[in-house]
């Protein structure tokens, strides 16, 4: 019995061990993945953002393009019927 009781504290100091090793434990891998986690999120919403500034350009750079042109077209409708009567 006695042998029996010793077998099963060195089993349980070696899980222990596994678990709780701050350099290759459980826990240890845990952290670092953890950490590993939020730097992959931060970098992920630092490439969504952008992306989103690129499609935003692209919509109002053709939206504003678009605007001036149709402002010069009004200006120079309006210098064409202005033009006659000065």
């Amino acid at each position: 019995m006695e042998k029996k009781l010793d077998k099963m504290d060195e089993k349980l100091d070696s899980l222990v061990k596994q678990l709780l090793d701050p350099d290759n434990g459980v826990t240890a891998r845990v952290n670092k993945n953890t950490a590993a986690r939020k730097v992959l999120v931060r970098a992920l919403w630092v490439l969504y953002g952008i992306v989103a500034a690129a499609i935003a350009k692209m919509f109002f750079d053709s939206w504003y393009k678009k605007i001036l042109l149709y402002l010069l077209e009004i200006l120079f409708g309006l210098l064409v019927l202005y033009l006659p009567w000065v």
